[in-house]
């Protein structure tokens, strides 16, 4: 049969939901086509499935990818209807894992590469599969994997599936897919994670053959252990999939594309993951369809309860009272675990909690019948035992014991048919009875267990809640903002308690921001802070934390034993830790800022196995990103004993050698496209990295450290943390020269330095440090560092006005520039600075010529760096403008401040934004100007650019001139002559008497208008700058003609 004159129907291959799949051919090519056909009873049944079959036809189209099913044509024959697609010919996954169930771990991690690429494609256009398994993966002859059937795909806010469906194969979907959650990427990626769980254990995790068991095991069933499963498969692979796997969809990896990241590191071995920030609005974390409100008669019924009366007013913690009170809202739920470290307020939480479920003011929802039988408190700090656990819960339940059965029974058949609220507090060292809990909730299904632990109960059903530390603003926010943060309240409460006339104000403020950031947020640091009031000022609280955490004590009697110091607080959570979690706790006190798990294996030997239990003892924190994290407080006190071990230095070594093999392997990568990644990488690690570099340093290691120094200074350049690179090189240079004296290291590092000081408006430092270098490299003929070394120095005599060194220092670069460690840097810095010497020189044409040549070269290698792009185009623009193509120059000055903003490179910023302002000043719109010159004024003071903070602060001047505010202008162009004389930036020097005579020309002082007119010239031709000489010469004129003094005027025109 032939469809379409085209279209030859052979025979069947396969059956779906709502389609045939034939196998054909092309009449007119004669290749073979799969030709879906749409069947005639489905459509009679249901007329809207052809929107359905027309929808999945353009969005095959669309994704257009090489790892998804290729849409050839779409035919209508007969009224019937069909899509032609390309003939996969290998089958399907499900089909290899008919015959072969558990895969290599290479050809898993292939097939999922692949996979991940497809979904990303159709994630990028707004395309949701929604079935995602193993039959819809096609496999080609070779074995390159093939997304097929999108039939049942949502793409942007239109669904090919009707509203409100379950959409997809029941096996494969997600919790929330199942719950009626709103359903995203995510979704997808729990599928994924299932085909690859099944891929290589041989089967799903959840096997029920039963739907109902079946998604009772998706919503609350343990997934099965895969490395115990699959020992021969890499550990970052399990602990990927774990991750996709997460039911909470806002703790499950967000993206396909970083899964396909951490597929490729994988795959290659590599010792660190690309990393990813999360969204950090919860908001909507724990939504679910509310409760239709009760009347007000029954609101009233207030459960019988126990909880205890609080001696303070519980602060803040909105958000996470109503996330906790919305997972007791919900049916499913029956056991949620507020979790965390100690004294972070995990018992006031759920007492807050409890109290809407009390409190008639407080009902949001059907509160008072969920536990009409009541609502207990039961605190376990002194229970060791099964039987104490159990008369515990009794007594605080109004339980009885009464008969012969054993005391479980009785209490299990007592709370069957009750409708209770029970919060049981403190539960983390009893975590080996929680099969009473189990059988608490199997035995009575209208209990609810609210429990506060520091470790994870691990029991089916379990809903995690993890307590974060209260937010701490910064100094530097106004103070009304700052007295509306949590942590910041909760101080002022406890500190009025001690001392009634405390006040947050402006000199209480900053000390009260010091120490919520000291104790990292934990409201028992808080509270025991705020209690030393009584004693000593707040100065010398922040003072003495920072001294020692010790301080931080209390002897108030209705505190608890183990929460009345933060030291107590560390030494309870340490009790409960195995021998193996101390050792690797202990150890991963090296890290700062989080870390990946690839670096607490290389650096504190800790197993997958080892860290998740740390996570669940909430000891350390996984975020969604899968980096891990320690509480400050606990890392301090883990430091203490870190510090005390033989190991010390061995763990230190252990962490300097893992960044620093990390950085070797980011080098590459500078001055290339990549470049951005390896800064992107770097900022994850900077705290870290910084760490490393010190105790590097502290143990002399010279040649390690000289091999990561590039690096370090691409860093320090793209991130403009130039202060801190030239103190970093500084300690380096001195550090070297005590252990192995001036050599080639130690001017590399002077080089290096001299580099970042010229950056910033340090040319006398600048020329100090690189001079010598340049004589003791050609004296040893050392060339790799030469065209660096001369670059430095040509831009150190560019800005100091002497342009015709500069043009000849960065010519001889050039001439070094094959030998240099990265010759197509040294080639365009080279010929960069050459060009704009020329510029600078007047000489502009040829300065267009050397330049275009620059943009030409850079575009055909296509790999680039884009901040080596971003300072090309700048400087291309400022050549245009000096050559009167101003609209050209305005589109260069903004496609170049578009790169330096996408790269956060801040200094690129602040000139690009000067520039900018420049233009609509020549366009005589002040007003327009302003924002600019402001917001680079800014970033210059920010970064410490010395000469663009002069050159920033004279625009500023300018535009307050061309305003006619004279007083203002002389103002800013008095500090800008002060900085440039200061840094001795000589052309700058010039510029700012130009300046300054013309505000005196606006005041009518003619005479020191003409003075500074005269200076001026006298640097222009000292540095032969041809256009600030001719603006001088015709100021000096103007001025002359002014005050009447023409033959001086004529002989100034001549």
């Amino acid at each position: 049969m032939q469809i379409g004159n085209r279209y030859t129907i052979e025979k069947q291959i396969g059956v779906g939901g709502m389609g045939t799949v034939f196998k054909g051919t092309d009449a007119q090519t004669g290749m073979t086509v799969a030709i879906k056909h749409l069947k005639p009873d489905i459509l009679r049944a249901d007329p809207h499935q052809l929107d359905r079959f027309i929808r999945e036809g353009e969005l095959l189209r669309q994704l257009n990818h090489p790892n998804i099913v290729k849409m050839l044509d779409a035919i209508d024959h007969n009224d019937d209807h069909y899509l032609i697609m390309e003939y996969v010919a290998g089958g399907s996954l499900h089909d290899v894992l008919q015959k072969s169930p558990q895969l290599s771990p290479q050809r898993v991690l292939y097939t999922a590469l692949d996979v991940a690429d497809a979904l990303t494609r159709a994630h990028r256009l707004n395309v949701l599969h929604r079935d995602i398994k193993p039959a819809n993966v096609l496999l080609d002859a070779d074995g390159t994997p093939r997304l097929t059937d999108f039939g049942m795909a949502r793409s942007g806010n239109m669904n090919i599936t009707e509203e409100g469906t379950i959409v997809g194969t029941l096996a494969y979907l997600s919790p929330e897919a199942l719950t009626g959650g709103d359903v995203d990427e995510r979704s997808d990626i729990w599928a994924f994670g299932i085909m690859l769980f099944e891929m290589l254990a041989g089967e799903r995790p959840f096997m029920q053959v039963n739907a109902g068991q079946l998604i009772h095991a998706i919503l609350t069933a343990p997934i099965p252990d895969l490395e115990s499963i699959r020992p021969d498969v890499p550990v970052a692979l399990i602990d990927l999939i774990n991750r996709m796997l997460k039911r909470d969809i806002q703790a499950r990896i967000p993206s396909v594309r970083l899964i396909g990241a951490e597929l490729e590191a994988i795959i290659r071995g590599g010792t660190t993951s690309l990393q990813y920030v999360p969204n950090m609005d919860d908001s909507d974390r724990f939504d679910s369809d509310n409760f239709t409100p009760i009347t007000p008669a029954t609101s009233r019924i207030t459960p019988a309860n126990n909880l205890p009366t609080q001696p303070t007013a519980f602060v803040g913690r909105g958000d996470e009272i109503e996330a906790v009170e919305q997972l007791l809202n919900d049916n499913a739920n029956h056991l949620i675990t507020i979790t965390g470290v100690g004294g972070i307020g995990k018992t006031r939480l759920a007492l807050a909690v409890a109290e809407r479920f009390v409190r008639p003011a407080h009902s949001t929802s059907m509160h008072n019948l969920l536990f009409s039988d009541g609502i207990y408190f039961v605190p376990l700090a002194s229970v060791d035992t099964e039987e104490t656990l159990i008369k515990t819960i009794a007594d605080h339940t109004d339980m009885t014991f009464a008969g012969i059965d054993s005391a479980r029974i009785q209490l299990l058949h007592y709370l069957s048919e009750k409708k209770m609220l029970i919060i049981l507090d403190n539960f983390e060292h009893l975590t080996a009875h929680a099969d009473l809990l189990a059988d608490i909730l199997q035995s009575a299904p209208n209990i609810k267990l609210l429990v506060t632990s520091r470790e994870l109960l691990r029991l089916r059903g379990e809903q995690i809640y993890e307590v974060p530390p209260l937010h701490t603003p910064t100094a530097q926010q106004p103070l009304a903002e700052i007295g509306e943060y949590c942590a910041i309240k909760l101080f002022v409460q406890s500190a009025k308690r001690i001392m009634p006339s405390f006040e947050l104000d402006i000199q209480t403020a900053p000390y009260v921001v010091r120490i919520c950031e000291l104790v990292g947020g934990l409201p028992l640091g808080i509270e025991l802070s705020a209690s030393w009031l009584e004693m000593l000022s707040i100065e010398e609280i922040a003072d003495e934390i920072e001294k020692s955490l010790d301080f931080l004590e209390t002897d108030l009697r209705d505190v608890p034993q183990r929460q009345r110091s933060l030291r107590a607080v560390f030494e309870y959570s340490w009790n409960l830790l195995t021998d193996d979690e101390r050792q690797t706790f202990v150890k991963l006190a090296i890290f700062r800022g989080g870390f990946e798990r690839e670096a607490a294996q290389k650096v504190a030997g800790a197993s997958l196995r080892v860290l998740t239990s740390l996570v669940n003892k909430s000891l350390i924190q996984r975020y969604p990103n899968g980096r891990y994290g320690v509480n400050k407080v606990l890392r301090q006190y883990a430091d203490e004993i870190l510090k005390q071990r033989e190991d010390v230095k061995a763990v230190k070594r252990e962490h300097a050698v893992y960044y620093s093999d990390l950085l070797l392997k980011l080098m590459p990568l500078f001055n290339t496209l990549k470049e951005k990644t390896a800064i992107e990488m770097m900022d994850n690690e900077w705290e870290n990295i910084r760490l490393a570099l010190h105790n590097a340093m502290d143990m002399g290691a010279c040649d390690e450290i000289d091999n990561i120094s590039y690096p370090l200074l691409m860093y320090y350049i793209n991130r403009s943390l130039f202060k801190e690179g030239i103190d970093t090189f500084d300690r380096l240079a001195g550090m070297m020269k005590a252990h192995q004296g001036e050599n080639e290291m130690f001017w590399r590092t002077r080089v290096f330095q001299a580099w970042l000081q010229s950056r910033i408006g340090n040319y006398a430092e600048a020329w100090a440090y690189s001079a010598p270098a340049e004589a003791y490299f050609k004296q040893n003929h050392i060339t790799l560092e030469m065209s660096e070394t001369l670059n430095v120095l040509s831009y150190v005599k560019m800005m100091q006005g002497d342009y015709a060194e500069a043009a000849t220092y960065a010519q001889e670069g050039l001439s070094y520039a094959p030998q240099s460690r990265q010759p197509q840097m040294a080639w365009y810095m080279s010929n960069a600075n050459w060009g704009y010497a020329e510029f600078l020189r007047g000489n502009q044409q040829q300065a267009l010529t050397i330049y275009e040549d620059i943009v030409s070269r850079m575009r055909q290698l296509q790999d680039y760096s884009p901040s080596g792009m971003g300072y090309l185009l700048n400087n291309l623009g400022e050549i245009l403008r000096g050559l009167n193509r101003m609209d050209e120059a305005l589109a260069l000055f903004q496609e170049a401040y578009a790169i330096f903003e996408a790269n956060n490179i801040k200094r690129g910023m602040a000139f690009t934004l000067n520039n900018i302002g420049g233009i609509q000043i020549a366009k005589e719109d002040n007003i327009a100007a302003q924002p600019y010159y402001q917001r680079a004024y800014e970033l210059h003071k920010e970064i410490g650019d010395l000469n663009g903070l002069a050159h920033s602060i004279s625009a500023l001047g300018n535009n307050q001139m061309y305003m006619g505010n004279a007083k203002e202008a002389k103002m800013y162009f008095d500090k800008s002559l002060a900085i440039r004389q200061k840094i001795g930036e000589r052309r700058g020097i010039a510029d700012s008497f130009i300046d300054i005579g013309r505000v005196y020309a606006l005041m009518g002082d003619f005479h020191a208008s003409l003075a500074h007119f005269r200076q001026a010239e006298t640097i222009y031709r000292d540095i032969q700058e041809l256009d600030g000489l001719s603006s001088a010469l015709t100021n000096i004129a103007s001025t002359q003609a002014i005050l009447g003094q023409i033959e001086a005027t004529y002989q100034t025109l001549e």
